[in-house]
């Protein structure tokens, strides 16, 4: 299992270029990759004889990805603030698995298709930002300026949650 949302140092397995980190809006957190200034690889320890899933959201959908055969997506998902899911199934994997393509990528996921798998983003501070989960649709957590929970928003932006404080005098 392989992710990255280009958050931390932690590269989560993926090999990349420090200068394709942009910060910006993106589905998760604050950090996306810039694919065209470099591709995103991964070189699995032992060959992949199982299918996996490699997921992640775009702002374009030309991303191909190279595993010894090229491969499109077999799944698009919604298109949120200009942000495309994107899926492709590879039935194995024997060498370099290279993401490229010429928009952003974030929470590029890597995991035998039989996985389920929810990532989060945190704010030091405050806490949980945003939360992925195993179907890829993202829930997002906003803060007051004391560190309490304001909304829970769903990946549309909907308002799910509000909560509101309330002091006896």
């Amino acid at each position: 299992i392989k992710y990255t949302s280009f958050e931390a140092e932690n590269n989560g397995g993926w090999t990349y270029s420090p200068a394709g980190i942009v910060a910006t809006f993106s589905p998760t957190g604050k950090k996306c990759y810039d694919l065209g200034l470099a591709a995103l690889t991964m070189t699995p320890a032992q060959s992949i004889t199982k299918p996996v899933l490699l997921t992640l959201w775009s702002t374009q959908s030309q991303v191909t990805i190279n595993a010894g055969t090229l491969y499109q997506p077999t799944k698009t998902g919604p298109t949120i603030n200009g942000w495309t899911y994107l899926e492709f199934e590879l039935p194995s994997v024997t060498g370099t698995i290279t993401v490229q393509g010429t928009g952003k990528v974030d929470e590029v996921r890597l995991a035998p298709k039989s996985a389920r798998m929810t990532t989060y983003t945190y704010e030091p501070g405050f806490g949980k930002t945003s939360e992925c989960d195993a179907n890829n649709r993202i829930v997002y957590y906003e803060y007051d300026a004391f560190g309490r929970i304001k909304t829970i928003k769903d990946q549309y932006k909907n308002l799910i949650k509000a909560y509101e404080y309330n002091y006896k005098q």
